[in-house]
């Protein structure tokens, strides 16, 4: 079985992160799922979780979010 933890594969999952903060807002039940997702990949591949934070990330993917709604 091929290794799931590749280092694309962690980028398109973050990625994924990103889009749907920045388009829905980290609310209540993002935010634990989130830290769910990191969790698994700081377990299973921590030379690219490591020196990354998603919920720090998230912070500033949050503030997007809220820049686009002001806009609208």
């Amino acid at each position: 079985m091929a290794n799931r933890y590749t280092q694309a594969n962690y980028a398109t999952v973050r990625q994924s992160w990103q889009d749907l903060i920045e388009m829905f807002g980290l609310t209540e039940y993002r935010a634990p799922r989130l830290t769910a997702a990191y969790q698994l990949w700081a377990t299973n591949a921590p030379e690219y979780a490591d020196s990354d934070d998603w919920l720090d990330a998230a912070q500033e993917w949050h503030r997007t979010y809220l820049a686009n709604q002001a806009a609208a």
